[in-house]
């Protein structure tokens, strides 16, 4: 894939810092001497220069440069980097380009600072975009609103690495990845390293993963994470008892999906059917008024291909049932419901926190029970790093935590063989 970074932009009106001309002087050549000659480099510094310097570095502040990448022709990714202040402006003028660059996938703002008005003219135009991945590391911004971000249609990853978010703010984010929210059922990996998140923010992601399914990947390295919180984290992914009002938001999307489902589908032929009648061109004579009664009524009002059109329709007016706590991940024993562990995170980051050993423990039991369910639709976690933390150099709990961890790569690895073997038969 050929890729290339086009020249950056720089917005209008704006100059760039002078500076002193160069003047490369070459040494004269003396007979019966090497070929090889040494240039010398000196810099021939203006008087005007050095008055103006500080008016240079004044225009500089106001010199707003935008990398824009490209692949192929089409512009992929745009890149803002160290502004103290982003002008309303160049969000506007950022939001007239969206439309004619449907290939922009990325938008990285890094080392900067982000007011209100920015996330709010930010949060209009990304709705609009194709934009799946989003970063603003080391972009601190003190309204705190990142959560607007999620509400995006079609993001899928969002880093948010060295932002000063605290439990509150964590939050904001993880009420925003509770199942049946939209940012639950679309953002794949999200990345909060280095912030201030204690237990208390831990324990708020640890219950949005409850029903969570589509988050793989979670990074939560350098934080102020201890053994309570991880144990938050860690006990969603295997067995759990339902609350109430996770068994009562169950039955009442069984029966939303129930009632909903066959009204879509009567609308789609009835659809398909008015189509079909405009199509055919009328008859006339007597053929079409003798038509026969009993014909009529024996008539399907549907053809089988007109059925499964139909079906295809009502499937993208009604999403497909798709509940984390459906009668297939859930077991009734002891008078209570449980649910099977969540199996969709892949990787987990607790790297550089305080954790201990309770941690290593709990984590060689939530790999032991995913080990046993690795026949399951998801492979469970496969990489998890817990460097950096007040944890024993060598225990047994670890060693089986590693045998655990190979053990479900090599499953996973099977499991995506066979795939592609009965999908080429």
């Amino acid at each position: 894939m050929n890729s290339g970074v086009t020249p950056e932009w720089v917005a209008a009106g704006a100059g760039r810092p002078h500076r002193p001309p160069l003047e490369l002087e070459k040494p004269e050549e003396l007979p019966g001497k090497s070929t090889k000659s040494k240039t010398r480099l000196s810099t021939q510094a203006s008087s005007t220069h050095t008055n103006n310097r500080s008016a240079s570095s004044a225009e500089d502040d106001f010199t707003i440069t935008l990398t824009a990448i490209y692949d192929v022709g089409d512009l992929v990714e745009m890149l803002l980097v160290r502004r103290k202040q982003i002008p309303q402006l160049l969000f506007k003028i950022i939001a007239l380009c969206i439309p004619y660059n449907p290939a922009l996938r990325r938008f990285t703002i890094r080392w900067s600072r982000l007011d209100g008005s920015s996330l709010y003219e930010m949060s209009k135009f990304l709705p609009q975009s194709n934009i799946t991945e989003i970063c603003l590391d080391d972009s601190v911004s003190y309204e705190a609103r990142y959560d607007l971000y999620l509400q995006i249609p079609h993001l899928k990853f969002l880093s948010l690495a060295r932002c000063k978010i605290g439990d509150y703010v964590c939050g904001n984010i993880a009420s925003e990845l509770e199942f049946p929210k939209s940012a639950a059922r679309r953002l794949v990996a999200l990345n909060l390293t280095s912030n201030m998140i204690s237990d208390v923010g831990a324990g708020k992601l640890g219950s949005a993963l409850r029903g969570n399914r589509q988050l793989r990947h979670l990074n939560l390295s350098g934080n102020l994470i201890a053994d309570e919180g991880a144990a938050h984290v860690l006990r969603c992914l295997m067995e759990f008892p339902l609350t109430s009002d996770e068994i009562l938001g169950k039955r009442m999307r069984r029966i939303a999906y129930l009632t909903n489902r066959p009204r879509a589908y009567e609308s789609c032929v009835e659809q398909l059917n008015t189509e079909v009648k405009n199509d055919s061109p009328g008859r006339v004579g007597k053929e079409a008024a003798t038509k026969s009664k009993d014909r009529a009524k024996n008539a399907s009002p549907i053809h089988e291909s007109d059925e499964i059109e139909a079906k295809a329709m009502a499937n993208e007016v009604v999403d497909a049932y798709d509940d984390p706590y459906s009668n297939e991940e859930t077991i009734y024993k002891n008078d209570c419901v449980y649910c099977v562990g969540n199996l969709s995170l892949c990787c987990l980051n607790l790297a550089y926190n305080n954790l201990e050993y309770p941690s290593v423990v709990k984590l060689c039991e939530v790999l032991d029970y995913q080990s046993k369910l690795a026949g399951k639709r998801q492979p469970g976690l496969m990489r998890v790093l817990i460097e950096g933390n007040n944890v024993p150099v060598s225990c047994r709990e670890l060693e089986l935590a590693r045998q655990f961890l190979e053990g479900l790569s090599e499953m996973s690895e099977l499991r995506c063989n066979s795939d592609t073997i009965k999908t080429k038969k």
